[in-house]
């Protein structure tokens, strides 16, 4: 048995640059600033024993029980048996801190978590390169996914990154080594969620089909993104310019589709400048899941007490990336 657990991620700046249509046509290519945060997807890999009359058994939230792999429902889990080659029986389990749709890069961490799995469970010794490269190309080349490409990545190496994107290559760097300025913003951060589920594909599909008619947002959001790294880097950080950012990038962000957001989102963003947030965003493809908000300690409290009826938490790093935490071959 492999059980792999892989984190979740909050993307702040540079979000629809990572998307291929974008950085791979652009001069300027793509440019995130995310993290990977303390919840967790957590993927069970075991040889499933002769006694069973099938050869897969697959439990999500939904249960499959087949022979063959292309009967698998799972585009993901189809298309890496089939990419792997697998001969044998396999049982699979699925489980996560965080439900499933809710910007939070749920299906990408477990993807990479999956990827993982069958690297320990075959001793392939794949690099975390190898592996994030191997998720982009199955969700966006095998399963088809209007999908970007910095969920993988963080969900693979962990911490808190600025990801660039090129045509050829994605280059990561560190902004761990900037603790203090890190530690304020996980002091001053707060996740909220909507309670809206949605399949974040079908929210990108008129995004990536409009990319090439919007490129002054899109560059803007590049840009964003950029002051965004060197305001990390600065020894006078200011976690209410970085904020005031975060809030100017929602609103380009917003721009990009008009499905991006809903009457409930935007009542929930208003409500949190309202009670004293520096910026508020949506996380991942829009339309649904988790709000993060950016505001001092008064103002946080006062979030908290307006949002009681909402489950929220507070941002918390994981600097670990997805990692095997249990083996018994």
């Amino acid at each position: 048995m492999i059980i792999s657990k892989t984190p979740y991620r909050v993307s702040f700046f540079g979000g629809g640059t990572d998307y291929p249509n974008w950085y791979k046509n652009s001069k300027s290519g793509g440019k995130t600033i995310c993290c990977a945060i303390d919840k967790f997807s957590y993927v069970v890999l075991k040889k499933l024993p002769n006694v069973f009359n099938y050869n897969y058994r697959i439990r999500y939230f939904h249960r499959e029980e087949v022979n063959k792999i292309n009967h698998i429902k799972h585009p993901t889990i189809r298309n890496l048996y089939k990419y792997f080659d697998i001969k044998e029986k396999l049982d699979l389990v699925h489980f996560s801190d965080l439900p499933a749709a809710s910007g939070i890069g749920s299906s990408s961490a477990f993807t990479t978590g999956l990827i993982n799995a069958i690297n320990k469970m075959y001793n392939l010794n794949f690099s975390k390169n190898e592996i994030f490269n191997l998720a982009v190309d199955i969700e966006q080349n095998y399963n088809k996914e209007n999908i970007g490409s910095q969920d993988q990545v963080i969900s693979t190496v962990g911490g808190f990154k600025t990801i660039n994107f090129t045509k050829d290559k994605i280059l990561i760097s560190n902004m761990e080594k900037y603790k203090k300025n890190l530690s304020k913003i996980q002091n001053n951060s707060i996740l909220i969620y909507s309670g809206i589920q949605r399949e974040s594909s079908s929210v990108t599909k008129e995004l990536v089909s409009q990319i090439k008619h919007k490129t002054d947002i899109y560059e803007n959001l590049f840009d964003t993104a950029v002051e965004a790294e060197k305001m990390l880097k600065s020894n006078k950080f200011n976690i209410k310019e970085f904020g005031e950012l975060l809030n100017y990038s929602w609103k380009l962000k917003k721009k990009t589709s008009n499905n991006i957001t809903n009457s409930s989102i935007d009542s929930l963003c208003k409500a949190c400048i309202k009670n004293g947030a520096y910026g508020v965003k949506l996380l991942g493809a829009g339309n649904g899941g988790f709000v993060l908000a950016l505001a001092n300690e008064t103002s946080l409290k006062r979030i908290k007490k307006y949002m009681k009826k909402y489950y929220m938490f507070p941002l918390k790093l994981s600097l670990s990336g997805t990692q095997i935490i249990y083996e018994n071959k």
